[in-house]
């Protein structure tokens, strides 16, 4: 089998179709969502590469940098849908320690 490097291995696949990937990360095994999709296995992992170093981590870290009561409760709460709709059971434990730690967080920008 050839390879051909030069083209993007996400060329042609539709915003639906990657989100759809995303939505199944952790219900189905790679392989099933790739003959569900008739994508390769390999499409569907650098999808899930792509998600976890580029999108979830700007989704899920706090908002150390804002400085704005209320624009950090709207990314705390954005922030919270987001871990809330992912499924990701590894960060069940980070919403709660954040959910308990509220009052904490959000005297830094009464008091900044």
């Amino acid at each position: 089998m050839e390879e051909f490097e030069h083209l993007l291995w996400h060329s042609g696949l539709t915003t639906d179709a990657r989100n759809y990937v995303i939505s199944q990360i952790g219900n189905q095994t790679f392989t099933d969502i790739a003959a569900g999709l008739g994508l390769c296995v390999q499409t569907i992992a650098n999808i899930v590469n792509e998600f976890s170093e580029g999108e979830r981590a700007q989704r899920l870290e706090l908002p150390y940098r804002l400085r704005d009561y209320e624009a950090a409760l709207d990314y705390l709460t954005t922030w919270e849908s987001f871990v809330l709709e992912s499924g990701l059971d590894e960060m069940d434990s980070i919403l709660h320690t954040v959910q308990n730690w509220l009052p904490y967080i959000m005297n830094h920008f009464v008091f900044a």
